[in-house]
């Protein structure tokens, strides 16, 4: 049976964090290994996580979720990595979902599924200002993902350097190696908008950084000697996407 590892990073994450490893332990193919990264909280997300029976804790300073889950790819041993959101929540059945979609083609590196964003605060403010998506949407998100723990090895880790952008540059370069990926037409993953979500909390650097990021981008490209690809193309009304959703990348 293939082995899978689950990589949670976490920071203040004590008011979602059980409900999230729940999420995993509870599927209906269960994952080998569960793996949380406690990034320097504050409060009591590594007391949390360290009374979780059959989780795995490793506490390191903060230093941002791409250095978290650096980490946890590191101590992973899993051939597929899943990873999760402290404050997201799997779908019963997506690791069984992901999996039949390797079992039906061996050549897919990357499974992803839809996404359902649920507003949790206790009260809501307006909907429009924070534009989230309704339904099910195509969600092309880290926390939602079931990857051959190779793929790592050919894009590499996460982008330590930025906080806010550090999924969406890994994601453009699965695209820029070619890695064979699918989204699956059922829902996988519940993110939950409580407020103090990094994109939210962090809308302003996330602006700047996505511009950083697709400069940077861009630049590898010339470099590579390639054109500039469409998927690429940054307009200023971009850098709120985060906002929206983050769905894809």
């Amino acid at each position: 049976m293939t082995r899978i590892s689950c990589i949670i990073p976490a920071w203040n994450a004590e008011k979602f964090l059980a409900e999230a490893v729940a999420s995993v332990q509870s599927q209906s193919h269960p994952v080998d290994e569960i793996i949380v990264v406690d990034d320097g909280s504050t409060d009591r997300t590594a007391e949390v996580a360290a009374a979780l029976p059959g989780v795995t804790l490793i506490q390191q300073e903060k230093a941002g979720v791409g250095v978290a889950r650096n980490t946890g790819i590191m101590a992973a041993r899993g051939a597929l990595l899943a990873f999760n959101d402290a404050d997201d929540l799997w779908v019963p059945d997506k690791i069984a979902l992901q999996l039949a979609a390797f079992d039906a083609d061996p050549a897919l590196d990357l499974c992803f599924g839809m996404v359902e964003h649920r507003d949790v605060r206790a009260e809501t403010p307006d909907m429009a200002q924070l534009k989230l998506p309704k339904g099910d949407v195509p969600g092309r998100l880290i926390q939602n993902m079931l990857a051959k723990a190779g793929v790592f090895d050919t894009v590499g880790h996460f982008d330590t350097a930025r906080t806010t952008t550090v999924e969406q540059e890994w994601l453009l370069k699965v695209r820029e190696a070619g890695l064979k990926e699918v989204t699956l037409p059922q829902l996988t993953l519940v993110r939950r908008v409580h407020g103090e979500n990094m994109t939210l909390r962090l809308a302003h650097e996330k602006r700047q950084d996505y511009k950083i990021m697709l400069e940077k981008i861009l630049r590898g490209r010339r470099a590579a000697g390639k054109g500039p690809s469409a998927s690429y193309t940054w307009r200023a009304g971009d850098t709120d996407k985060g906002k929206q959703g983050d769905t894809d990348a």
